[in-house]
């Protein structure tokens, strides 16, 4: 996938308030479970696990599941745009 595109995924899924509000709750650094975050940003768990999803389409979040449980926090290798909206954010 050619930078461009890759640009252009992240750009869209920044293009929500919820998947904003996703970000800023996990720059904290944990990582955090996909019911805690919809608590966090007063979603049910599907509709949050679907933005989580896009957000992790455009490599803004990263995922690691245990057993039944998922888990996301901020990459560890954060893309320029994503601290650039971070920092924004803040």
């Amino acid at each position: 996938m050619n930078k461009y595109r890759i640009l252009e995924l992240q750009c869209k899924a920044l293009g929500n308030a919820k998947r904003l509000n996703i970000l800023r709750h996990l720059e904290n650094g944990r990582m955090e479970s996909v019911s805690k975050i919809a608590q966090f940003i007063s979603l049910r768990i599907r509709p949050a696990s679907k933005h989580l999803q896009k957000l992790e389409a455009a490599n803004l979040v990263s995922r690691r599941k245990r057993g039944m449980h998922v888990y996301y926090r901020l990459p560890l290798k954060r893309p320029e745009v994503l601290k650039a909206v971070l920092k924004t954010l803040s």
